[in-house]
């Protein structure tokens, strides 16, 4: 394997803006090194003659560190295709279990053995050398390069091969090779994605922030009323802690666990008004100015190891905590004229990778006959026949939150608190603690296997998925905490692990036709095609995420749900 160590400085368009725009900001200079230590930098007029060296960039595998800009601005701006890549930092991540908690730099110390930028990488495997940023900057488009700009982009470089080095020999001893090499088939697909932008309709986008601003208005005046007084803010933790004390409410907070220990009509009211004002102010109000000029879509900022899990996140919006209980929100996502939305996600995964790796025969034999495993656990925590189970019923509802909650070690608390903001089902604390208990005695396996998996999360704090991904829980989190992340992180990581195994397959033979990739939200794909593509890009997707669950589901069938339509919606 040859490899190119390569390095580019840019200009942004909006030196403001919290995100790269792969169409307007500038590159001014791309410097290579080779395995020989041969240094070249191409800048100015001479970035014309970039696509001269595509064949270059396409053969050799590149080494650099937060390649996805670089790839991007590349491919964007030069149309050069770079498809296998070594990223230090995605690297340093997956070596370290994912990145480190908010908060968790108290101190210098903590920065350099957390950090994943490329001087934080340069201190750690360099002999504790500093690295000098300071110019990262000054690169101005027109300008002719300082002697102290160059020397800049070759040291940025000359760093990389001792990185690469001692990473690959931690790499090799704690057995992560499969693990690096599933995440660096990611980041093409990153541009991909980064690049395909998500389109919406501003028009459905005006009409429901219009009914949504009439709906606040009209709510905010009847607590107005209630209250007897306008003269309150109703975003003001201390003015609404003070209006419900006044009404006989002890609230202590406006938090929503505090809210949710309280059924009391006024408190309901209240929770109401604060959903639909929190759709006009993060989202419906927001989405405009992430609406890119050039292109008419919202180019949001991913990032392939945004948690521990190894799930994506996002920002610049969060395209990934769209409103879902808002059902009108998702219409305003819309394929452009003479396109189709295809959405694909993996059915029930979750608790299909529980019974699976806990070796639960119930639930095994249940979805191999393909028995509702909602209604399933309803019979066996009430004790009644599975035929009595109706589909929307109380039982069923009960059930089905257990199921999704006790792989994340909720708590008799966590269900009440959960059923009566969710589902408006109010319970004892004995009868939460009873269903509980019944789903334990119900699923024997499973009881067993995240009783072992959470101790062994608090003695070690070092996991492992079936996939080999290295999982870590933070010393100093409390052990009822660290065991309730033990519960969860081998479970959701795997089905991290299953989507981005898919992603590069799918991305090899949709993205020649054609294809946008718009959005990931953890198990779920959404793609936009041509609509006479549309049957055909379904099919392709979700046959390849099935083949790639049922390589780690032996036992269960993997079925991933597909849909096509004009606007996004849930697969």
């Amino acid at each position: 394997m040859s490899f190119l160590f390569l390095d580019i400085e840019t200009m942004r368009f909006d030196p403001k803006s919290k995100k790269p725009d792969y169409h307007r900001d500038k590159i001014i200079t791309v410097q290579f090194l080779t395995e020989y230590g041969d240094f070249y930098i191409i800048k100015g007029d001479e970035l014309n003659d970039l696509p001269e060296y595509r064949e270059l960039l396409e053969s050799f595998t590149i080494v650099g560190h937060n390649l996805k800009f670089d790839c991007g601005m590349l491919k964007q701006q030069y149309g050069i295709n770079i498809h296998s890549v070594y990223d230090t930092m995605i690297a340093e991540l997956t070596l370290s279990g994912g990145p480190a908690p908010w908060g968790s730099f108290r101190t210098q110390e903590d920065h350099d053995k957390k950090g994943m930028k490329l001087q934080d990488l340069v201190y750690r495997y360099c002999d504790g050398e500093r690295m000098n940023k300071g110019l990262q900057c000054s690169f101005k488009l027109g300008e002719e390069l300082t002697a102290e700009q160059i020397d800049y982009c070759q040291k940025d470089l000359e760093y990389l091969p001792i990185i690469m080095k001692k990473q690959q020999e931690r790499i090799e001893e704690l057995n992560l090779e499969s693990v690096i090499e599933t995440e660096m088939a990611m980041i093409p697909v990153m541009v991909w994605l980064e690049l395909s932008g998500l389109h919406y309709d501003p028009v459905k986008l005006r009409e429901i922030t219009a009914e949504l601003e009439s709906l606040e208005k009209s709510m905010r005046y009847e607590l107005y009323a209630a209250f007897g007084t306008s003269k309150i803010n109703l975003s003001s933790p201390k003015d609404m802690v003070k209006q419900f004390n006044m009404k006989g409410i002890p609230v202590t907070s406006i938090s929503v666990d505090e809210l949710a220990n309280y059924e009391d009509p006024l408190i309901n009211q209240y929770q109401e008004y604060r959903k639909i004002k929190h759709l006009i102010t993060s989202f419906s109000s927001k989405l405009p100015a992430h609406r890119n000029k050039l292109t008419g879509r919202v180019h949001a900022d991913f990032f392939q190891y945004g948690t521990k899990s190894g799930r994506l996140s996002c920002k610049y919006p969060n395209l990934q905590q769209q409103p879902s209980k808002f059902k009108k929100w998702r219409t305003i996502f819309t394929a452009e004229p003479g396109n189709k939305i295809i959405a694909c996600d993996y059915s029930q995964i979750e608790l299909r990778i529980l019974g699976e790796i806990a070796n639960e025969l119930e639930i095994i034999k249940a979805y191999a006959a393909n028995i509702d495993l909602h209604a399933l656990t309803a019979s066996k925590v009430f004790n009644i026949p599975i035929k009595e189970v109706g589909k929307d019923s109380k039982e069923r509802s009960i059930a089905k939150t257990i199921n999704f909650g006790l792989n994340y070690g909720m708590s008799a608390l966590g269900l009440i608190k959960k059923l009566k903001t969710e589902a408006g089902i109010e319970l004892t604390k004995t009868q939460a603690q009873g269903y509980i208990e019944a789903f334990k005695g119900g699923y024997l396996s499973i009881s067993k296997y995240l009783d072992r998996i959470s101790q062994e999360g608090i003695q070690n704090r070092i996991l492992r998925n079936v996939a080999g991904r290295l999982l870590i829980i933070d010393t100093d989190k409390e052990e009822g905490a660290a065991g309730r992340e033990a519960m969860n992180l081998p479970i959701q990581s795997l089905c991290a692990d299953m989507i981005k195994e898919a992603l590069p397959k799918i991305q090899a033979k949709l993205e020649p036709m054609g294809v946008k990739f718009i959005n990931t939200i953890h198990d779920e794909l959404v793609f936009e095609c041509r609509a006479e593509q549309a049957d055909e890009v379904a099919i392709k997707v979700k046959t390849i995420m099935e083949e790639v669950g049922n390589k780690y589901l032996k036992q269960i069938p993997c079925v991933a749900d597909v849909s096509i339509s004009d606007c996004w919606k849930k697969g």
